[in-house]
Parts: C-alpha cells; structure tokens; sequence
C-alpha cells in the first residue's frame, strides 16, 4: 500500500498509454522502497499491474538503490 504502490499504479498506467500511442512495447524504471523490496506481495502486485494494464511482462523494470544493498555500515 501507500506512496510506493501508487508509484507503481501511476507507471504502469503510464505506460500502457504510451505503448498504446506508439504501437509498441518500452520499459518503465520504478524507483522502489526498501519497504516494498522485502513485501513478500511485491511480485504478486507487479504482476496485476502488467495484467490489468495489459502490459507486457517486463514492461516494469523494478531498481534499488546501492544502499540498500549495502545497508546501514555505520551501525557495524
């Protein structure tokens, strides 16, 4: 839910406008939380978004940030 699921919602919305005015099938980055990246849900949403939209799979390319793959260092 919240900002991260709307981000999504607006993309993927987003995207089936500009595939449908151009014939054709681009990718959509999305920037996601790192509260979205550990939701157990997150394939499912992402998932009904590219079927509600009639999106190809893959049209959501999902990106992380290098810190949340490094994590808090400081704390270690």
């Amino acid at each position: 839910g919240g900002i991260g699921a709307w981000v999504l919602e607006v993309a993927a919305r987003d995207a089936a406008s500009w595939q449908a005015a151009r014939g054709t099938d681009l990718a959509v980055h999305v920037n996601i939380s790192e509260c979205q990246l550990v939701d157990p849900g997150l394939a499912r949403q992402v998932s009904g978004l590219h079927q509600r939209h009639g999106l190809a799979e893959g049209t959501l390319t999902l990106e992380i940030t290098e810190e949340m793959l490094v994590g808090d260092t400081a704390a270690s």
